[in-house]
Order: structure tokens, then C-alpha cells, then sequence
């Protein structure tokens, strides 16, 4: 039943991961879907001329994680290399949240302690 649903959604992959219940069914057909048919997925979803949607989604980035996360290496960096040009560079010196050049007076460690409490950053000292 599954490899069924799984073959049947190529093709709109795209279409129901936006969706907010489709988008689990596509999450649950990345995991359990043969290789080929991850294949065509992987392809469908780094479209480039649907990445950004997909990324920018409420539920459709949720779908680019899980074929993140189940793509094979060299999967994964073609999807990377397809959402890169979509991709919000951080100033040099800054931390991602971080406005500007890290103003406001606090220092390297007023930065590193605010970034810390929001539990995305160890420091090791």
C-alpha cells in the first residue's frame, strides 16, 4: 500500500508538500519510499523554480528538511546547491538573529551571551 501511495504522488510533490495534511503524507513518503522513487522526489522538490517556495513555506520547508535529512550524500548537496541561491548570507562578524555588525556597545561577549541563552550557540569559555 504504501510503495503505492509513495508512486502515485510523483509528480506533486511539490503541489502537497505546501499543504498542511498533505505535507506529513509527503514527510512520511520521503522516509519510506524506494530509492528511485526518493530519486525522483529529490529532483521534483529541487526544482529551481520551486525551491523558494518550498523553503519559504510553513509546511513545505518542513518537507525540504526531511529530504535533507534522508537524501544520500550527494543528494543533499544537489538540493543544498539548488536552495543556496535563496540562502540569507549573515554579515561577516555577525551571528544568524544578530542585526548589523554586532552594535549596540555590548562587545564579542554581550553577543555571545545573548546568542548562548537562546540555546544555539556553546561557547567553550
Amino acid at each position: 500500500v504504501c510503495f503505492v501511495v509513495c508512486e502515485s504522488v510523483v509528480g506533486k510533490v511539490n503541489l502537497l508538500a505546501i499543504q498542511k495534511f498533505s505535507s506529513n503524507v509527503m514527510e512520511k513518503c520521503l522516509e519510506r519510499c524506494t530509492d528511485d522513487i526518493k530519486e525522483l522526489y529529490l529532483v521534483e522538490i529541487g526544482d529551481p523554480e520551486h525551491i523558494r517556495e518550498l523553503m519559504m513555506d510553513p509546511f513545505g520547508n518542513y518537507v525540504v528538511q526531511r529530504a535533507l535529512a534522508v537524501a544520500s550524500h550527494d543528494q543533499a548537496v544537489r538540493l543544498v546547491e539548488a536552495m543556496r541561491p535563496h540562502l540569507v548570507a549573515n554579515p561577516p562578524g555577525t551571528f544568524p538573529g544578530q542585526r548589523g555588525g554586532g552594535g549596540g556597545g555590548g562587545g564579542e561577549d554581550a553577543s555571545r551571551a545573548s546568542y548562548h541563552t537562546s540555546g544555539s550557540y556553546h561557547t567553550s569559555g
